[in-house]
């Protein structure tokens, strides 16, 4: 009698009335590392492209909010970089270099067959992330045609595996802190020492520190009264002390709940998750929270087999106004343009602001007291919603014949609000040309849908034992829809902020104002991709894409990309096959043409602009 189940080795024993107790040993394999490019699946030595494999074992090692961020320092001649400290906000990407000197150098990103938008990962969940393959050389790049001109990473999900039925729950807490957390900044003796020194030297007045100062020639000309004051008034300060960085930036914290379920047999597997993750910014008043739901099922029968995923997420994310901006109104920047001797809040607990400052303070005092009130009184939020479905099924007409078909959507809806409260003194004071003196509502929404679509049919046969041949041609077609709408409103009642309700009328000068954009471009295309191997050690492969884009001018639609490379297994030589210090030696050479990707929708026709006064 032979006991089998599936991920154990069978075992023989003999058939008895009682046979009592039996272990069944796990059964171990090595599977060779395949590379996926979205449209083949070679071994890596039979593969020509240069690529890089990141494996779930290494993108799960560092918790990671986004998909590009986990992949930092991963992979060989690929540059990721974080450009803002805000959470969730994605990171810059380049590969093998700047690719475009006027348009992008963000690779494109494919999520289980489906292209997605680069530069919102928010949604989702990096732990649902089974391996990420990174294409870097023409060959591997003339796949996706223009689409592919910088590079592409092909991210693959969890499937669920035969067997016994998996449940999985994760729970990490971290804390974060300022990257540079002991940048020098001045104290307050500091900072009049160095406006005393300015004025000495230059003649110029920056600051109390000169104004006041025993060396500048006004001290002395002054009666014993005016010097008395001007001594208090730099005693006085020389009591406050404030560091800035304690009042603008915290220490950031995040959590994340993750539950997944797995399982099925040899016909049918199903891989579930659900997935919260919460995050504190550093700078303060800054976060994000994320719900996603992922649900992948696979499932064999015989000729025909198949899978569909799921992804759902949703996000909240609030920033700090002026992100990135290097000007004094902006609260970040001004913690390094606040000056040591400003007392954010006087002793009875008020904020101290420009409107009400000289009524607490003997001096004038500007850039941290401003931009802290119009941090506390601003809010900027961002709501996202996006969605991918694929699908994908596979027919064996023959053993060396297969059919497939693949059909995917990206649906991305998303709604920025910008709010400055009107009864703050930054909302309300009437010298502000961009607020109308009752603060502001910035409202925007924006929906892009994108649909692709893919047949091919692959050949692929084996003669005897050493001639691998493999060939396939697609035809693939590409739907983008974008829709954008917003306005802005002056006039805000201020017993309903952060919301339409609280807009009026505004005012003859500040009149509430919409935008708005529709655009959708397509790609139709033909391709056909084939490799030679014998005797798993000599590899030639070529590819040949005919691409047709809304996006180019009629009379010169249609362009065509090839590449072609070889590869020689070196390690399946007789001479290394055994050597125990060499575990993998290739040679490859390939080559390829590219184009840089085109920057927007009919940019080749006149087009009228629209200005009312």
């Amino acid at each position: 009698m032979v006991i089998s189940y599936i991920g154990y080795t069978d075992r023989e024993v003999a058939a008895k009335a009682q046979l009592g107790s039996l272990k069944l040993t796990p059964s171990a394999g090595t599977l060779s590392d395949v590379v996926v490019t979205g449209y083949t699946n070679y071994t890596k030595t039979q593969s020509a492209a240069a690529s890089s494999l990141v494996s779930a074992e290494k993108i799960n090692t560092v918790p990671g909010l986004t998909v590009d961020q986990i992949l930092q320092g991963r992979v060989p001649g690929m540059s990721v970089i974080s450009t803002s400290g805000q959470p969730g906000q994605s990171a810059s990407v380049v590969i093998r270099g700047i690719g475009s000197v006027n348009g992008s150098s963000t690779p494109l990103f494919v999520l289980d067959g489906v292209p997605i938008e680069a530069g919102y990962f928010q949604t989702i969940n990096p732990e649902d992330i089974e391996s990420a393959t990174v294409l870097k050389d023409a060959s591997a790049k003339a796949l996706y045609g223009s689409r592919g001109s910088n590079g592409v990473i092909v991210l693959t999900t969890k499937k669920g595996k035969a067997g016994k039925i998996a449940v999985n729950y994760t729970s990490q807490y971290g804390f974060s802190n300022l990257s540079r957390p002991n940048f020098e900044m001045m104290n307050t003796s500091q900072r009049l020492q160095f406006e005393e020194e300015i004025g000495a030297s230059f003649g110029r007045n920056i600051g109390p520190g000169w104004t006041y100062s025993p060396k500048n020639p006004t001290y002395a000309a002054g009666t014993a009264a005016s010097r008395a004051r001007a001594d208090y008034i730099i005693d006085s300060l020389k009591q406050i002390n404030t560091d800035w960085r304690d009042i603008f930036f915290q220490r950031g914290k995040f959590q994340e709940q993750q539950v997944s379920i797995s399982g099925g047999n040899e016909k049918l597997r199903f891989y579930n998750s659900l997935n919260y993750y919460s995050q504190e910014g550093v700078a303060k008043r800054t976060g994000l929270d994320r719900y996603s739901l992922r649900s992948n099922l696979d499932f064999n029968d015989g000729k025909f087999s198949g899978s569909t995923n799921l992804s759902i997420g949703y996000s909240q994310s609030s920033f700090t106004e002026g992100e990135g901006g290097t000007g004094a109104g902006t609260a970040m920047a001004s913690v390094y343009y606040a000056l040591p001797y400003e007392n954010p809040y006087a002793s009875d607990g008020t904020l101290v602001h420009p409107g009400n400052r000289s009524q607490y303070f003997i001096l004038d005092q500007r850039e941290g007291s401003q931009a802290l009130e119009r941090l506390l009184n601003s809010s900027d939020k961002t709501e996202q919603f996006k969605s991918i479905i694929s699908t994908n099924f596979a027919y064996q007409i023959l053993p060396e014949l297969k059919i497939t078909t693949r059909a995917g959507i990206d649906y991305r809806q998303s709604t920025d609000q910008q709010f400055v409260n009107p009864d703050s003194y930054y909302g309300s004071r009437s010298v502000a040309n961009t607020l109308g003196g009752k603060g502001r509502l910035t409202d925007a929404s924006r929906r892009n849908f994108n649909i692709i679509s893919t047949t091919g049919l692959t050949y692929a046969e084996k003669f005897n034992e050493v001639h691998d041949f493999e060939a396939s041609a697609f035809y693939e077609y590409v739907y983008n829809n974008y829709n954008s709408f917003g306005f802005s409103a002056y006039g805000i009642d201020g017993r309903l902020p952060e919301t339409p309700a609280g807009a009026t009328n505004g005012s003859a000068t500040f009149l509430p104002s919409t935008t708005g954009g529709k655009t959708k471009n397509a790609l139709a295309s033909i391709m056909g991709v084939a490799r030679y191997t014998y005797n798993d050690k000599y590899t030639i492969t070529g590819s040949y894409r005919y691409d047709g884009s809304t996006r180019v001018a009629p009379e010169n639609k249609w362009h065509g990309f090839y590449s072609f490379g070889a590869n020689w297994n070196v390690k399946g030589e007789e001479f290394l096959k055994n050597n125990e210090l060499i575990n993998d030696l290739r040679l490859r050479a390939s080559y390829g043409i590219t184009a840089s990707p085109f920057g927007g929708d009919f940019l080749y026709l006149p087009t009228y602009a629209v200005n009312t006064s």
